[in-house]
């Protein structure tokens, strides 16, 4: 596989503080690479770094091959960033925001136009051509977004949450138009807060916390190295009684994790064990308000790897 940009080894520091440790990771073409992390990971501070925003305070950038202290300031226009917020000129249409924006990448004149009709036609703009950027519904800003940030036609797109709040029809169509992008050869480096948006698209995972990749792997990869087997989900009336039943049952099942309300425990065989694990929880079981079995998920890894729900 074609690596098109790596970390080899960042970190930065500020003051004191040393916020990514280390943090290797291939962004290679033809493959999207899901980068998760509770909010204060470190994300933002090493995507900042590989698209040249911030200097690291050690390790390299491998551009296509070769190593650079910081990502130089010629390679920063061939990426395509779409940033979490929606940025767009409010007072342009459609149409105007691509071509201003296609201006800007300095694209050739002679391309410009046919380039914005295919993504007009591509991500089902066509009917708001003409429309403000500031009248345009939640959705269509964001389809409008993605098209501004890849109007350029960069081989290295970074996606920060493409898909916040908008509804599922836009949803399946931005996820459609993500993976064709990844079959056209594109390398993509999404963040998302949807874990199950994630483990739909990524062909590949890491997973960050406290500044550093604490687990990597395809997700059927992670599934078996962390939660093979099966999930058993208690769902509790409180708090206390959730930490209570969590310390009951840890001598027995060394991967549990306590979030909210809800204990979660990764077992071998969930559905030999939920009687034992009632039996055990006899004294409490009138605050049981649920408990269910399941296949772990990307979100059940994810909490058990960080503890923390990842909009923490």
């Amino acid at each position: 596989m074609n690596s098109l940009l790596r970390a080899d080894t960042l970190s930065k520091t500020f003051r004191d503080r040393k916020v990514v440790k280390d943090v290797s990771l291939d962004i290679i073409q033809g493959n999207i690479l899901a980068f998760l992390g509770p909010n204060g990971a470190g994300k933002s501070t090493v995507i900042n770094m590989l698209t040249g925003q911030l200097t690291p305070s050690s390790g390299q950038i491998v551009w296509q091959g070769e190593s650079y202290e910081a990502l130089p300031e010629r390679y920063r226009s061939l990426l395509g960033i779409m940033p979490q917020e929606v940025v767009l000129w409010e007072s342009l249409t459609t149409e105007e925001n691509l071509r201003l924006a296609a201006t800007l990448h300095k694209m050739p004149q002679e391309k410009i136009s046919s380039r914005i009709d295919d993504l007009i036609e591509t991500l089902h703009l066509e009917k708001e051509r003409k429309t403000l950027a500031g009248n345009l519904s939640g959705g269509y800003k964001r389809r409008l977004h993605l098209a501004v940030s890849i109007v350029h036609d960069p081989d290295i797109i970074f996606l920060d949450e493409p898909s916040p709040g908008i509804d599922p029809q836009s949803r399946r169509l931005m996820w459609d138009y993500i993976q064709s992008l990844r079959d056209q050869g594109k390398a993509i480096l999404l963040t998302d807060h949807y874990l199950e948006e994630a483990e739909a698209l990524a062909d590949y995972v890491h997973i960050l916390d406290d500044g550093q990749v604490i687990a990597s792997g395809t997700v059927p990869e992670l599934q078996h190295q962390f939660g093979e087997g099966d999930i058993i989900v208690i769902r509790l009336s409180d708090e206390a009684t959730a930490s209570e039943i969590q310390q009951m049952l840890a001598d027995d099942y060394s991967q549990t994790q306590l979030v909210d309300c809800t204990v979660t425990i990764f077992t071998e065989q969930g559905g030999k064990e939920i009687s034992q694990i009632l039996q055990q929880c006899e004294p409490l079981r009138d605050k049981i308000e649920e408990i269910s079995l399941k296949h772990p998920s990307l979100e059940d890894i994810f909490l058990l790897l960080t503890g923390r729900e990842v909009r923490d």
